[in-house]
């Protein structure tokens, strides 16, 4: 068979059941359970069947945003899932015109310790 042909045969139905399945269960893989799913990887590679190595933690990861950026649709069937939305707005910055005053206020007031 030809290596491009085995190598997306594959992709396609190797590595695209693993990352389908990913999302499920990657909160419950143990090192021994990443390890077996990057020997799938390498021996893949080594054996000419795959011209990619996969790290399996990369490759959760990007399983875990692809999944969060689809759930926070509003049409999806697990947005209900996700808590109420928190709306907090922050006003960090001093303002020039505060910064100026604060310094006034602080030079002009010595206290004196006896």
């Amino acid at each position: 068979m030809n290596v491009l042909a085995l190598q997306t045969l594959f992709t396609g139905l190797i590595m695209s059941k693993i990352s389908y399945a990913l999302p499920s269960f990657a909160g419950q893989l143990t090192e021994d359970g990443r390890n077996r799913i990057g020997a799938i990887s390498r021996k893949a590679q080594r054996r000419g069947v795959s011209c990619t190595d996969f790290d399996i933690d990369d490759l959760i990861d990007t399983v875990d945003r692809k999944l969060f950026s689809h759930i926070t649709d509003p049409n999806h069937c697990l947005y209900h899932l996700l808590p109420p939305r928190a709306h907090r707005s922050y006003n960090l910055r001093i303002k020039d015109n505060m910064a100026i005053s604060y310094l006034k206020l602080n030079t002009t007031s010595t206290k004196t310790v006896s």
